[in-house]
């Protein structure tokens, strides 16, 4: 797939396009083996969020760290973390709706962000909570130790 399929503007600095591509690739949200962008407007969340509703999710992060030495050696750590969430089966489409008006929802893989008044809608979630809002810090802490553990 190519970088364009994740709206990458090819004119940027390279760093800007490496933070843009990777912002865009690391989070992904799936349910019955479909992966859950960011909603494409009101209707699209309200589909996305009663497709949710009484089942279990994963949210699935990709993590990448490089650190190069001043020696000219470098150092990576690459990983990926998988959370399972479950949204209630009792929210009702009119609660949908009214999380929706509140335009939390766009701009958010899976349509809802767990750390604000979405949280409201999962009853379970199994492994890192961080992880579901946008970084597993944990796992992420233990790459960086790690790699720092190697002797520079």
């Amino acid at each position: 797939m190519g970088n364009r399929a994740w709206g990458v503007q090819w004119a940027l600095k390279p760093t800007e396009y490496v933070l843009q591509t990777a912002t865009e690739k690391c989070k992904e949200v799936s349910s019955d083996g479909h992966i859950l962008e960011k909603p494409d407007d009101h209707a699209h969340a309200l589909e996305m969020l009663k497709a949710l509703r009484g089942k279990t999710h994963e949210v699935s992060t990709g993590v990448c760290i490089v650190c190069k030495w001043s020696d000219g050696t470098t150092k990576k750590r690459q990983f990926t973390t998988t959370t399972r969430v479950t949204f209630a089966a009792n929210i009702t489409d009119e609660d949908l709706q009214a999380y929706i008006e509140t335009e939390e929802p766009m701009g958010k893989a899976g349509g809802y962000g767990i750390q604000g008044i979405g949280g409201l809608l999962a009853c379970k979630v199994e492994g890192c909570y961080s992880n579901v809002v946008g970084l597993p810090v944990h796992d992420t802490a233990r790459a960086i130790a790690e790699i720092l553990s190697d002797g520079h």
